[in-house]
């Protein structure tokens, strides 16, 4: 809610809800996901951070991203906001940008410290075609073997679920899977 609501219409919803018998989002534990990032979640930056960002998005303008480095290194960038992900493999929610001096550049939501929308406009569909170019120069592709005892072609599928991939039967007991990922998410 955070995302696209002010506190205001939060606090409304809430109250009209009452103390109605609902669904309690706490009952429910999700064990394969990243942990950190709730705390920066319920944090009061992160729902004006991702406001600012989707009204640059929408208004076509450059913003200024302050940004903190996995090695809590500070730094700001000016960049072109081309659009918000969240990626369900990393419980992450992530911006895609390019820079003044087309460099695609990707931040995670939980390390921005602050954005600033700028007058500056930008060509959407040069910014949008710059990134495709990036994606399509660093999507990298994994081949793996694997034969069809344990279940394993639904355990390596599913595992894998969120990326591109082809998979096809390879001899009488074993598959063959070409995984393409970006290169920034190797790791």
């Amino acid at each position: 809610a955070k995302c696209f609501l002010v506190e205001e219409e939060i606090e409304h919803i809430l109250d009209w809800l009452g103390t109605s018998d609902l669904f309690d989002i706490n009952t429910v534990v999700l064990y394969d996901q990243y942990i950190g990032v709730e705390e920066f979640y319920k944090g009061s930056n992160f729902g004006a951070s991702m406001q600012t960002l989707m009204r640059a998005i929408k208004e076509k303008r450059m913003v200024c991203i302050r940004y903190k480095s996995q090695y809590d290194r500070q730094s700001n960038y000016i960049c072109a906001p081309v659009y918000i992900e969240y990626s369900k493999r990393d419980n992450r929610i992530r911006v895609r940008a390019v820079s003044k001096s087309k460099v695609a550049k990707t931040f995670n939501l939980e390390r921005i410290l602050d954005v600033v929308i700028l007058d500056e406009v930008y060509d959407k569909k040069a910014t949008e075609d710059i990134l495709e170019k990036h994606l399509r120069e660093n999507e990298c592709e994994l081949v793996i073997f694997f034969n069809e005892t344990r279940n394993i072609p639904d355990r390596i599928l599913t595992e894998f679920s969120c990326f591109k991939k082809k998979c096809v039967k390879w001899g009488n007991e074993r598959d063959r899977m070409t995984l393409f990922y970006d290169k920034e998410d190797k790791r």
